[in-house]
This record gives structure tokens, C-alpha cells and sequence, in this order.
């Protein structure tokens, strides 16, 4: 019997370990964010802390998709595509040319970023 250490743990999903829960678990990035706010970190240093926290918070919870999600999406909505789980040469291509853009910088996905 595992008594008192049952207690100690939990099931959480990403979204949960990272931003919390609303059962008092304060989660990964809020407490990342009251070291931060309790030590001294330069503005434009905490600007862009705060801009790849934000960023792993939305991925975790779903609000952005993550490259895997964006690629599934891509294929079944792609008009080439048959729904049979075969990608097609003109698909491949495509989603190639999509993310070398994605890559380069000229293209930028909506819910990727």
C-alpha cells in the first residue's frame, strides 16, 4: 500500500502542468513567472521571456496547434487529398513548398503561431 504518497500526485495533462489547475497546482509557467517577478530580470529580457512563455502556455493548452497538428490539417483539408490515408505525390509537394514558406518566413500560418 502506497498510504500518504497517493496523495502527493496526480493525473494532468499538459495543459494543467504547464498553466495550472483550478484545484490550487499553480503550474510550471505561473511559477516561473513569480521567480521571475521576484528577481531582478532587464525589461527587454523579460519581454521576450514572456513572449516564449506565452507561447509554450497556448501550445500546451491548445489554443495553438502544434507542427504535427498543423501538418495533419493541412494534408485533410488539401483538395488532392482522398481521405484514404495515402498521401499523394501533389500533397507531399505541397506541404513541402508550405513549409520551406513557413520556413523562409513567408508564410505564416494562422493558429501556428
Amino acid at each position: 500500500s502506497l498510504g500518504p504518497i497517493k496523495d502527493e500526485y496526480s493525473l494532468m495533462s499538459i495543459d494543467e502542468i504547464m498553466n495550472g489547475k483550478a484545484d490550487g497546482f499553480i503550474g510550471l509557467i505561473p511559477l516561473v513567472n513569480a521567480h521571475l517577478d521576484s528577481v531582478e530580470v532587464d525589461r527587454p529580457t523579460r519581454k521576450q521571456i514572456d513572449k516564449y512563455l506565452d507561447f509554450v502556455s497556448k501550445r500546451a493548452s491548445g489554443e495553438l496547434l502544434t507542427e504535427a497538428s498543423w501538418i495533419r490539417q493541412f494534408v485533410q483539408n488539401h483538395p488532392a487529398y482522398r481521405h484514404d490515408s495515402v498521401i499523394s505525390p501533389e500533397v507531399n509537394y505541397d506541404l513541402l513548398r508550405a513549409i520551406e514558406r513557413i520556413i523562409r518566413g513567408e508564410y505564416r500560418p494562422e493558429g501556428l503561431y
